[in-house]
């Protein structure tokens, strides 16, 4: 397998793990104590993945004013 399908499979496995993991449960759950709480998580998680990928030094996905915006609701 090449580089780049390595990636893509193992951004795969890891989004398919964290869907299975998040279906049953309901807004409110991934919202509940303690904090950091699960959507932040599954959130940070998702930034980290996307520091992997970064492009000329800026976020592949993200841009730094949403990221600010949703630090400020984590906490």
């Amino acid at each position: 397998m090449e580089s780049a399908g390595l990636v893509v499979d193992a951004l795969g496995r890891v989004r398919d793990m964290v869907r299975g993991a998040l279906k049953d449960l309901s807004p409110e759950e991934l919202l509940a104590p303690p904090k950091p709480h699960i959507a932040w998580l599954v959130w940070h998680l998702s930034r980290v993945q996307d520091q992997f990928l970064r492009i000329d030094g800026a976020p592949a996905v993200v841009d730094r004013e949403w990221m600010a915006c949703t630090l400020q609701h984590a906490t």
